[in-house]
């Protein structure tokens, strides 16, 4: 049973006052390199029940730098949990016998700055949306209070409706993890990296099974319009496993992006060189990305032998 049972309160005005004392002492922690602080979440939108838990949201410069604060940070009580199956952001939570703090750092430019405040925002300005959110809120934490994840995977769907009302469409890489996701990540590397070759596809064999395996999903608004699948197998060393795009959605630049977001995501955990199997038939995509054709030490699967090339890419510092 958790030790902090789920449990949703009446808005409190003491909020907002919290978020500013905490948030100047999160700001110093951060050093020069932060350069906003938002509170966002339920406790930043009056009116609203919440979990007695202040969101703030950092913007620094350099995603990357925020790790050598970690020790600024514990000594402010925080624990560091780096980005906690969030690509890009760090993440630090801590409790006192107020209110737990939970600090979501991003670097600037991220869309999950817009996306955040978007929702925050629309809530603020729509009392009806509140109140809708609000009653699921009351009545998923008494069926969910010892279960933080079913919590908060049950409420997705309706944030993901809101967002929808406020405009969002912007281009996410998430890692996979709603059932909708995991159903487009196996659509799409079902039609295309099975089908077309008559390969059979086990959606089970395609779940990571090891500590160092990763199923992306990218979403352009509410909509998955890629999937991939990387792998780290040993220091410094990536796989790319899979990246599609949606039919519906190829030839507008998603590809590069998606590849741009996985190389860098790869970068900040360490790796420095990536390879691939690439079916022939996308091989230009990938030379015009910067691979090479490179040995990979490693045999393709056997009814792909002659359909695919190996690509290796170096990744440079200022990915």
């Amino acid at each position: 049973m958790s030790l902090c049972p789920i449990k949703v309160i009446p808005h409190d005005l003491r909020w907002s006052t919290l978020f500013e004392e905490e948030a100047r002492r999160v700001r110093i922690a951060l050093g020069e390199g932060c350069l906003d602080i938002h509170h966002f979440g339920s406790t930043a939108v009056p009116g609203l029940v919440s979990k007695p838990t202040i969101d703030l949201l950092p913007v620094v410069h350099h995603i990357d730098r925020v790790d050598i604060h970690n020790a600024q940070m514990e000594r402010l009580g925080y624990e560091c949990l780096g980005e906690k199956g969030i690509p890009f952001r760090r993440f630090f939570k801590k409790r006192n016998d107020v209110c737990a703090y939970h600090v979501h750092v991003y670097e600037a430019g991220s869309p999950e700055i817009d996306r955040h405040l978007l929702f925050r925002d629309w809530l603020r300005e729509h009392p009806q949306d509140r109140k809708l959110y609000g009653d699921l809120k009351q009545t998923l934490a008494g069926l969910y209070a010892d279960d933080p994840m079913g919590y908060c995977l049950e409420k997705e769907p309706l944030i993901r409706a809101i967002e929808m009302k406020a405009g969002w469409k912007g281009l996410r890489l998430v890692e996979a993890l709603l059932e909708s996701e995991w159903q487009s990540y196996h659509r799409l590397c079902k039609e295309q990296l099975y089908d077309p070759y008559q390969r059979a596809y086990d959606g089970l064999l395609q779940v990571p099974a090891y500590a160092h395996a990763y199923c992306f999903v990218l979403y352009l608004g509410q909509t998955h319009v890629g999937a991939a699948r990387v792998e780290m197998p040993g220091a410094r060393h990536g796989v790319i496993r899979a990246l599609v795009i949606d039919p519906l959605f190829q030839g507008k630049g998603l590809g590069a992006y998606f590849i741009g977001q996985l190389e860098r995501w790869m970068h900040l955990s360490g790796v420095e060189l990536i390879r691939l199997h690439a079916p022939i038939n996308v091989k230009g995509f990938y030379l015009h990305q910067g691979y090479a054709e490179t040995s990979f030490n490693e045999v393709a699967p056997p009814e792909m032998i002659g359909l695919t090339v190996d690509l290796g890419k170096v990744l440079h510092h200022h990915l």
